[in-house]
């Protein structure tokens, strides 16, 4: 072998072995970041829970580890489409009183005076079935990731996350989670 393909041969390898070395650290690093994100985001949501109010002013916790499912809908006064959304929310939950599933539209940090005039114009004698909470200072929506109105989350019993919708809701995909939630409780 040649002096020029030896070389060769050895900037190969060591070329290979300084991207190999290169794509393991990155794989490391990100799946590293993820984890400790989740773990960050585990305390942020769980504190953020503790950031709501009721409509009287009282402080509220939703507990996602109950063994209920919840459904959490985080909406505005100003978000055109966050009406229908409650009116739907209010549907659904009519649809489901008798199994165990709370339903709370989480308002993003507006005056109470706002939430209560929007309520009062849209929803004259309430929103069914659906406890109207407040998130005082958008940490709720903030840990969970929002970014866009409305948001809908769905909890399963132990408090996972099972399904988030960015947008409109989708009463079909909505029903057919919670149909899935409950069908894998009776087993």
């Amino acid at each position: 072998m040649t002096l020029e393909k030896k070389t060769l041969s050895i900037l190969g390898a060591i070329l290979l072995s300084v991207l190999l070395f290169t794509f393991f650290r990155i794989y490391y690093l990100k799946h590293k970041q993820v984890e400790e994100y989740k773990e960050d985001l585990q305390t942020m949501q769980t504190e953020s829970f503790s950031a709501l109010e009721t409509l009287e002013g009282e402080p509220f916790f939703i507990d996602v580890k109950d063994e209920k499912v919840k459904v959490v809908e985080h909406w505005a006064s100003w978000c055109i489409t966050c009406q229908g959304d409650l009116n739907q929310l209010s549907a659904l939950a009519k649809e489901y009183i008798s199994e165990p599933v709370s339903f709370y539209a989480i308002n993003r940090k507006e005056p109470r005076s706002t939430i209560m005039s929007y309520l009062k114009e849209f929803f004259p004698t309430g929103i069914e079935n659906i406890e109207v909470i407040i998130d005082i200072n958008d940490t709720h929506f903030i840990a969970v990731g929002g970014y866009t109105m409305p948001e809908t989350i769905v909890y399963n019993q132990t408090g996972e996350v099972v399904l988030h919708i960015h947008g409109p809701i989708s009463t079909l995909k909505l029903q057919q989670v919670l149909d899935g939630l409950f069908v894998q409780e009776l087993h």
